[in-house]
Protein backbone atom coordinates (compact mmCIF):
# COMPACT_ATOMS: atom_id res chain seq x y z
CA UNK A 1 0.00 0.00 0.00
CA UNK A 2 1.37 3.42 -0.83
CA UNK A 3 2.23 5.89 1.85
CA UNK A 4 1.96 9.43 1.14
CA UNK A 5 4.98 11.25 3.02
CA UNK A 6 4.07 14.90 3.47
CA UNK A 7 6.39 17.66 2.09
CA UNK A 8 5.44 20.94 4.31
CA UNK A 9 8.36 23.55 3.48
CA UNK A 10 8.04 27.11 5.87
CA UNK A 11 6.91 29.52 3.03
CA UNK A 12 10.15 31.82 3.82
CA UNK A 13 12.51 29.16 4.05
CA UNK A 14 11.95 26.91 1.58
CA UNK A 15 12.74 23.96 3.60
CA UNK A 16 11.61 21.49 6.02
CA UNK A 17 12.57 18.80 8.30
CA UNK A 18 10.74 15.95 9.53
CA UNK A 19 10.47 12.63 11.41
CA UNK A 20 8.68 9.82 8.76
CA UNK A 21 8.33 6.59 9.54
CA UNK A 22 9.29 4.24 6.57
CA UNK A 23 9.58 0.35 6.31
CA UNK A 24 8.57 0.58 10.01
CA UNK A 25 11.64 2.55 11.06
CA UNK A 26 12.10 6.25 11.72
CA UNK A 27 14.17 8.62 9.60
CA UNK A 28 14.87 12.63 9.51
CA UNK A 29 14.59 13.88 6.49
CA UNK A 30 15.14 17.44 5.20
CA UNK A 31 14.00 18.77 2.47
CA UNK A 32 15.37 21.61 1.10
CA UNK A 33 14.80 24.48 -2.15
CA UNK A 34 17.98 25.15 -4.69
CA UNK A 35 16.65 28.16 -5.83
CA UNK A 36 19.51 28.75 -8.79
CA UNK A 37 18.66 25.47 -9.98
CA UNK A 38 14.68 25.61 -9.61
CA UNK A 39 14.61 21.82 -7.51
CA UNK A 40 14.32 20.61 -4.28
CA UNK A 41 16.60 18.22 -2.63
CA UNK A 42 16.37 15.41 0.45
CA UNK A 43 18.60 14.95 3.42
CA UNK A 44 18.21 11.27 5.01
CA UNK A 45 19.42 10.58 8.58
CA UNK A 46 18.47 8.27 11.15
CA UNK A 47 16.43 8.66 14.02
CA UNK A 48 19.15 9.95 15.76
CA UNK A 49 20.02 12.53 13.23
CA UNK A 50 23.76 10.41 11.74
CA UNK A 51 23.63 11.58 7.91
CA UNK A 52 22.75 8.30 5.38
CA UNK A 53 22.79 10.35 2.61
CA UNK A 54 22.66 13.71 1.61
CA UNK A 55 21.89 15.71 -1.75
CA UNK A 56 18.91 13.36 -3.56
CA UNK A 57 17.20 15.55 -6.23
CA UNK A 58 13.60 15.07 -5.82
CA UNK A 59 13.01 14.61 -9.56
CA UNK A 60 9.28 12.72 -11.23
CA UNK A 61 8.76 9.21 -12.12
CA UNK A 62 12.46 7.43 -10.38
CA UNK A 63 12.91 5.56 -6.98
CA UNK A 64 14.66 8.22 -5.42
CA UNK A 65 16.24 5.65 -3.06
CA UNK A 66 17.52 3.04 -5.51
CA UNK A 67 20.92 4.16 -6.09
CA UNK A 68 21.13 4.26 -2.23
CA UNK A 69 19.49 0.73 -1.07
CA UNK A 70 23.17 -0.70 -0.84
CA UNK A 71 23.61 1.47 2.33
CA UNK A 72 23.05 0.21 5.71
CA UNK A 73 20.25 1.76 7.54
CA UNK A 74 18.31 2.74 4.11
CA UNK A 75 14.46 2.12 3.36
CA UNK A 76 14.34 -0.70 1.11
CA UNK A 77 11.05 0.13 -0.30
CA UNK A 78 10.50 3.03 -3.15
CA UNK A 79 10.50 6.67 -2.78
CA UNK A 80 8.93 8.80 -5.74
CA UNK A 81 7.11 12.14 -6.54
CA UNK A 82 3.86 11.96 -8.78
CA UNK A 83 2.59 14.84 -10.73
CA UNK A 84 -0.76 14.27 -9.69
CA UNK A 85 -1.87 16.53 -12.66
CA UNK A 86 -0.34 14.55 -15.12
CA UNK A 87 1.90 17.70 -16.55
CA UNK A 88 4.86 16.03 -15.97
CA UNK A 89 6.07 19.22 -14.23
CA UNK A 90 8.85 19.03 -11.24
CA UNK A 91 7.49 20.49 -8.01
CA UNK A 92 8.87 24.33 -8.21
CA UNK A 93 9.33 26.54 -5.49
CA UNK A 94 6.03 27.09 -4.29
CA UNK A 95 6.70 23.42 -3.15
CA UNK A 96 4.54 20.12 -3.01
CA UNK A 97 0.57 20.52 -2.75
CA UNK A 98 -1.81 18.65 -4.62
CA UNK A 99 0.07 18.71 -7.87
CA UNK A 100 3.08 17.07 -6.29
CA UNK A 101 2.97 14.51 -3.77
CA UNK A 102 5.59 12.09 -2.28
CA UNK A 103 5.25 8.67 -2.00
CA UNK A 104 6.62 5.27 -0.42
CA UNK A 105 6.28 2.05 -1.64
CA UNK A 106 6.98 -0.14 1.64
CA UNK A 107 9.59 -2.94 0.70
CA UNK A 108 6.93 -5.88 1.28
CA UNK A 109 4.72 -4.43 -1.95
CA UNK A 110 7.86 -3.83 -4.13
Amino acid sequence: MLQSVPVRPVPESKSTFQTTELDGVRYRIAFYFVKNGDFWMMDFADVEGTKLVTGIRLALGVDLLEPYKYLAGMPQGQLFVVDTSRTDVEPGDDGFDDRCVLYFRPAADV
